[in-house]
Parts: structure tokens; C-alpha cells; sequence
């Protein structure tokens, strides 16, 4: 039971994470596409 909980919080922390970097690389490529391309 222990592996599985270990897994679930490991599992949540992924998702964090990604969801961090998702919205960082979002963010980032907005601004880019924002600028004009002159």
C-alpha cells in the first residue's frame, strides 16, 4: 500500500509540474507570437 500512496503523490506531483511547465511554454509562445513579426 505504501508503493501505491508513494505513487498517487509522485503521480500528483508530475501533474503540477507539467501543468507549471505547460503554462510557462503557453505564456512564453503567446508573448512570441504577440510581437510583430517586422
Amino acid at each position: 500500500m505504501n508503493d501505491h500512496v508513494g505513487f498517487l503523490q509522485n503521480w500528483q506531483d508530475a501533474l503540477v509540474f507539467w501543468s507549471f511547465v505547460a503554462a510557462t511554454v503557453f505564456v512564453t509562445w503567446r508573448i512570441l507570437v504577440s510581437k510583430p513579426k517586422e
